[in-house]
């Protein structure tokens, strides 16, 4: 990654579960590091795979120091009027492409998402790259898929 290659910043990865190959396996849930680490965490199409992800959010809030940013990145319903939908009762990987997309979602986000990340304390700004890039930029960033899914990002600042 571009990040980990200029100078006079730390940059570390984390994957999780049994596949993972970065520096470091943390649980999203229950980070293993202390209080006030971080000045910048991205978190780019995770959540949705996590089925605590108020804990999550909690977490990734903890580990910030003050004024720390968080890029968060979730799939989101194409219309701004649907909220959030998750079902705990569905585990059949078919039925989660069916209802979230992919078969290892937990959910697929609204815009109350907002209200989630506002929840753990973070000051939230949404940008829609999407509305400034002309169509081909949008087409080779992936910012819109073929399953409709909007990617916005979610700009959350500790405060």
């Amino acid at each position: 990654m571009q990040l980990s290659k200029r100078s006079g910043i730390e940059y570390l990865t984390s994957s999780y579960g049994e596949n993972a190959v970065s520096g470091y396996q943390y649980d999203l849930r229950n980070i293993d590091c202390q209080d006030d680490v971080f000045d910048v965490v991205i978190c780019s199409h995770v959540l949705e795979h996590v089925e605590e992800d108020g804990l999550a959010i909690a977490e990734i809030y903890r580990i910030l120091k003050s004024q720390g940013v968080a890029l968060i990145q979730v799939p989101i319903w194409p219309s701004e009027s649907h909220l959030t939908y998750e079902n705990k009762l569905i585990k059949d990987p078919r039925d989660r492409i069916i209802h979230f997309g992919q078969f290892d979602h937990v959910r697929i986000y609204g815009l109350d998402v907002v209200d989630r990340l506002q929840s753990s304390g973070f000051k939230v700004d949404v940008i829609d790259l999407e509305s400034k890039l002309s169509k081909d930029e949008v087409g080779t960033f992936a910012l819109y898929n073929s399953t409709n899914i909007r990617e916005l990002t979610f700009y959350c600042t500790k405060i």
